[in-house]
C-alpha cells in the first residue's frame, strides 16, 4: 500500500507538506495454489478498508492461520477478500465457478462491500440458498464492512450464462454493475435476449444498496439483428449525480435498449 509518511530529509519528500510520498506501507503475497489471479480492487473513503476480488484455484489463504482458509476448488473459484488499512485480514469469502470466470469489488461510502461473480452450484454467503438457474450465474452480494451479510441476488436464465465485468457505487450507495450474457437474462424489468442462444450481448444494471431491488438495467446489444455477434462490456464509471456511463466493444449495427 502506497503511501507511507513523508520525511523532510529523505529526497521523495520535496515539499514538506504533510502528504505522503511514495514509500511502501506494507505488501502481502497470498497464494500456494496453481493459479491466483486478482481482478478487482476497492478501497473505502477512510481507508481502513481494502477489498480485492479475484479468481484462484487450489488453495488460497488471507488471513494469519489455518481457520481463514478458503475451501480448497480444483475447477476454479472466486474470492473476496477484505482487509483493514494495516494490511491485516478482516474476512474473506471463495464462491465455485464453473469454467471461466470474473469478478469486482466496490465499497460504499459507509465501507460496505459490493461484490459480484459468475457462480456456479448452489451458493449462501448468510441469506438464502442461491442455486443458479442455468450452466452459471450472476452472483451480487451486499457485505457489512465486518462481513455481515446485508443482502444478496442471484441472476440468470434457464439456459446460457450471466457474467458481471465492471462494478462501481452511486454516491447514494446503488451498486451499478456491467457484464455479459448469453440466451436470455431479466434483473427484474425486461428480459434481454440475444439474436441467437450463443451470442454475447451485455447489459448495465443499477440496483437499490439497501435491498438489492431492481432500477434500471439496459442491454447492449440487439436481439432482432440479422448479424449477430458479441457485445462484450468491459468499464462501468457513475458520476457526481448517480449518472453512468458504460464502454463496450460492439459489432457494426448494434443498439442500446
Amino acid at each position: 500500500m502506497l503511501p507511507g509518511e513523508e520525511d523532510c530529509d529523505r529526497r521523495g519528500d520535496e515539499d514538506c507538506d504533510g502528504v505522503g510520498c511514495s514509500d511502501v506501507l506494507w505488501a502481502r503475497t497470498f497464494g500456494t495454489g496453481p493459479f491466483q489471479w486478482p481482478t478487482s480492487i476497492a478501497i473505502s473513503p477512510k481507508g481502513d478498508r481494502i477489498a480485492m476480488a479475484g479468481l484462484y484455484r487450489g488453495e488460497i489463504n488471507f488471513g494469519p492461520d489455518a481457520t481463514t482458509a478458503l475451501p480448497e476448488n480444483t475447477s476454479g473459484a472466486a474470492f473476496l477478500a477484505v482487509f483493514d488499512g494495516d494490511g491485516d485480514h478482516v474476512y474473506s469469502r471463495g464462491i465455485p465457478l464453473e469454467g471461466d470466470g470474473s469478478a469486482a469489488v466496490a465499497m460504499d461510502a459507509e465501507g460496505n462491500v459490493l461484490f459480484a461473480t459468475k457462480y456456479a452450484g448452489t451458493v449462501n454467503l448468510g441469506g438464502d440458498d442461491l442455486p443458479v438457474s442455468g450452466s452459471s450465474d450472476m452472483l451480487v452480494v451486499k457485505l457489512d464492512k465486518n462481513g455481515g451479510h446485508v443482502w444478496s441476488k442471484q441472476f440468470g436464465g434457464p439456459e446460457g450464462q450471466t457474467t458481471p465485468t465492471d462494478i462501481t457505487v452511486t454516491p447514494e450507495g446503488d451498486p451499478v454493475l456491467v457484464g455479459i450474457f448469453t440466451s436470455a437474462v431479466t434483473f427484474g424489468g425486461l428480459t434481454f435476449e440475444t439474436a441467437e442462444t450463443s451470442d454475447l450481448d451485455s447489459f448495465l444494471v443499477r440496483l437499490s444498496g439497501e435491498d438489492g431491488g431492481h432500477i434500471y438495467s439496459v442491454q447492449i446489444g440487439d436481439h432482432t439483428s440479422d448479424t449477430p455477434g458479441a457485445q462484450w462490456a468491459k468499464g462501468v464509471a457513475v458520476d457526481a449525480m448517480g449518472r453512468a456511463v458504460a464502454a463496450a466493444p460492439a459489432v457494426s449495427g448494434r443498439r442500446v435498449r
